[in-house]
């Protein structure tokens, strides 16, 4: 019990540091991935800390207009494309690397619905769409969203080739607007040195080269909750590894009884511990709020040097969470309020930029 006491009380000092969100009602929060790079990290790779905030408002921007103008699923959606389209996160275009030097996307979206008729061909109650192993489709996030809708399928979870067949046909590509690219598209210089000249295990990386850069967005239209997650993995692993992002549950969830959540860290770990739905369940079953709830999850889990990881949720009154392990530095974050004020911060110390 002490030990949990302590944690707990460490893990406000290191993630709370950042000054509190706006009373506004909050509609939209983004991650783009914990164990972020330090200052002088970024000017090695010839970019600052505002190149990251400006992505970071691009896809807050862009996912409260399609909010605004097509609901929460558009709006996660177009939030995350921003993220993989940018080379600055691990997600799309700059993805991390398989130990063999190809790009495996990874990525999932949920709807929190839990009311509707449960007739059709699809259930409309908590629909979800998981893609893995993808290596020729430019925005993983439009797959996993062509999964959950798709007329043709009444599956939740496609992998690999399987999974390219069915959203690279004409009709698909042309409804859920996805672009089939050479897998080289997703390479950097960056990444591809992680994989040269050796073929490295990825556990002798530093930590925040391990996961760093995956990308998660949660959004709330008329008390509806829509998360989504999309990661390239991490460096130098094992072709065909499956990390958390694609798992309903481990790196996403949405329960509009409760909140939604993307997780970002290390999959192993968050997969054995269920660590989006822990959230949602803490919420329901013990009345927690959504930060409180979201603390006590990550304290539970074992950490590690460059820290195990974190998350970003939201509840269905408007109130976001972020938070991370005691030994991460930080987390490229943000949120939009209902009002359209965008908000982003990078390290834990920060303190929230209005951008």
């Amino acid at each position: 019990m002490n030990k949990m006491i302590v944690s707990l009380s460490l893990l406000m000092v290191v993630v709370m540091s950042s000054s509190s969100p706006a009373a506004d009602r909050v509609v939209l929060v983004i991650h783009g991935g914990v164990g972020t790079l330090t200052i002088d990290e970024m000017k090695s790779e010839n970019h600052t800390r505002e190149d990251y905030e400006a992505v970071l408002a691009d896809s807050l921007r862009a996912g409260f207009k399609a909010i605004q103008a097509k609901g929460a699923v558009d709006g996660v959606e177009a939030a995350i494309r921003v993220l993989e389209d940018s080379p600055l996160f691990n997600a799309g275009k700059g993805a991390a690397l398989t130990a063999d030097g190809r790009a495996e996307l990874d990525a999932s979206i949920m709807e929190g619905r839990v009311t509707g008729s449960g007739e059709g061909k699809k259930d409309p109650r908590k629909r979800a769409g998981a893609v893995t192993g993808l290596m020729h489709v430019r925005n993983p996030i439009a797959a996993a969203r062509a999964v959950m809708e798709m007329d043709q399928s009444r599956h939740s979870f496609m992998a690999g080739t399987g999974a390219e067949a069915l959203v690279l046909n004409d009709a698909n590509r042309a409804k859920f607007n996805i672009e089939k690219v050479e897998n080289t598209y997703f390479w950097t210089e960056r990444r591809l040195k992680q994989v040269r000249p050796e073929q490295r295990d990825h556990s002798t990386l530093p930590g925040r080269d391990r996961f760093v850069g995956t990308v998660g967005a949660v959004a709330l239209v008329n008390g509806s909750l829509v998360a989504g997650t999309s990661t390239g993995g991490v460096s130098n692993k094992l072709p065909g590894r499956v990390g958390d992002s694609p798992v309903i549950g481990a790196g996403t969830y949405a329960d509009d009884r409760a909140c939604g959540v993307s997780c970002t860290g290390t999959g192993e770990l968050f997969i054995r511990h269920a660590v989006a739905h822990d959230v949602a369940a803490r919420m329901r079953y013990k009345s927690l709020g959504v930060v409180q709830a979201a603390k006590e999850t990550i304290a539970e889990l074992p950490d590690e040097d460059g820290g195990v990881g974190g998350l970003i949720a939201l509840d269905t009154k408007g109130v976001p969470a972020f938070i991370t392990s005691p030994k991460c530095d930080g987390m490229y974050r943000g949120y939009v309020t209902e009002k359209g004020d965008v908000f982003v911060a990078i390290f834990m110390k920060d303190e929230w930029k209005k951008k």
